[in-house]
């Protein structure tokens, strides 16, 4: 049998309830005549309900890793059951929907081991929410939950009838605010997801600058001097030494050849040989956290305009502190 590569592969998550799976049916009504789409449902309980719902429908291939959590079960459990349904249906499309406390980031990371990573090709993740739940204090939410958010590349509000105007508009501002910002914020009904998303992936290529100068002098300032603004994003493959980056990352905030007039913020995440973590520094100290973040390592500089910024010396010392390029 030839051998499986490159499967349009998406992730569809959401807390339990959120109406994952009729996003599921939804999407499937909007499959391409003489495509064959396969779905990987994951339980909580021993017994698959999701997986007899779908398959009531008929015409697509479902398969089912019952009794617990997707990204808990053994590695070689998913990857038994991921490699029997590609081989076996041959689809053209795989959605996959892990139960709703799945620890996504787990999950993202198993995906794109070397024995998974040329079978599948990762899109978008696409996580569901409901207005109540997302606008609660994030003290108030379970890790599972925000996890779920971070790591979303596409963030959709479903029964957005059930909202008010002001849940809806507070939705848009929160969801909007995040950092790294989302692929697409939306709001839908019914679970009625755009089949367009379903092609959304990160960035192809492995460093690609986002912007440069900005200068603004629309508002007032208390100095005649603006602000110069970098970016660059790398594919999630790409990972970084550890200790050469927070070497790297503190000499640039710092007045330097790169950056003569220091920097006034950075904000970043980075996939590290020890782990994904978030940056932020103002100039003075660097804050290193923990992150859900998995769609890509990316970084945003503010630095005074003048003396101006060597940008290039900026990306050839980052370019120095990766150590695999997947």
């Amino acid at each position: 049998m030839a051998r499986i590569e490159g499967v349009p592969t998406t992730i569809v998550t959401g807390p339990l309830g959120v109406g994952k799976t009729t996003a599921l049916l939804d999407l499937f009504r909007h499959r391409p005549e003489g495509e064959r789409w396969a779905v990987l449902v994951n339980e909580l309980g021993e017994v698959g309900i999701d997986g007899a719902v779908l398959d009531a429908e008929g015409g697509y291939a479902v398969r089912e890793i019952p009794g617990g959590c997707i990204c808990c079960t053994a590695g070689l459990s998913l990857q038994l059951h991921l490699t029997r349904l590609l081989e076996e249906e041959r689809p053209d499309r795989l959605l996959v929907e892990p139960t709703g406390m799945a620890t996504l980031p787990s999950l993202l990371d198993m995906l794109r081991k070397p024995w998974l990573a040329g079978a599948v090709d990762l899109r978008a993740t696409i996580t569901l929410v409901d207005a109540a739940r997302f606008l609660r204090p994030e003290e108030e939410q379970p890790d599972a939950w925000l996890t779920q958010v971070e790591a979303a590349d596409v963030l959709v509000l479903n029964k957005a009838d059930l909202a008010t105007p002001a849940q809806r508009e507070a939705f848009e501002a929160r969801a909007r605010a995040l950092y790294p910002p989302k692929l697409v914020v939306a709001q839908t009904t019914q679970g009625r997801l755009d089949p367009a998303w379903l092609e959304l992936r990160p960035p192809q290529e492995r460093m690609a600058r986002t912007h440069d100068h900005d200068h603004d002098h629309d508002h007032d300032h208390d100095h005649d001097l603006g602000t110069a603004t970098a970016g660059w994003i790398f594919a999630p493959t790409v990972r970084f030494a550890w200790d050469r980056l927070v070497q790297t990352l503190g000499d640039l905030s710092l007045p330097s050849e790169a950056l003569p007039a220091g920097i006034l913020r950075l904000k970043g995440i980075f996939h590290t040989d020890r782990a994904w973590v978030l940056v932020q520094g103002d100039g003075e100290r660097l804050d290193f956290q923990p992150t859900r973040h998995r769609r890509d390592s990316r970084v945003d500089w503010i630095a005074p305009e003048m003396p101006a910024p060597d940008w290039a010396a900026v990306e050839a010392a980052l370019r120095r502190a990766v150590i695999e390029e997947g």
